[in-house]
């Protein structure tokens, strides 16, 4: 087995886009070790919901939240370092959510790629 460090970044500028902070892959594994959450917008806060999505191995196809309607204040981060497994044909979603969208909200996560 290998293990093969990787990092994602994405750019949430809306509450309509999804982005994959960990994407989908049938042949491998993955371990999540951090994701930084950075709303650089000047006045507005946000609000982000963080699941897990797709269908795990004997599973049915849902979205288990890790975190739901988390408050992130503007000019501020959070960060998650707890680790997260992400299992093949699973992915790791981020959205803004709540009805103030901040503008830019970075989202940066690191996780080992496990073939």
């Amino acid at each position: 087995m290998a293990d093969t460090l990787k990092v994602t970044f994405n750019e949430s500028t809306n509450t309509s886009t999804e982005h994959e902070c960990v994407p989908t892959n049938v042949d491998s594994t993955k371990t999540v070790l951090s994701i930084i959450i950075c709303n650089t917008d000047a006045s507005d806060d946000a609000e982000f919901d963080l699941y897990m999505f797709g269908t795990p191995t004997g599973g049915s196809s849902n979205n288990f939240r890790i975190y739901n309607n988390q408050s992130l204040p503007a000019l501020s981060t959070f960060i998650h370092n707890s680790k997260i497994i992400v299992m093949p044909n699973e992915e790791l979603r981020f959205i803004q959510s709540g009805s103030t969208t901040a503008s830019p909200v970075h989202i940066t996560t690191s996780y080992l790629d496990q073939t």
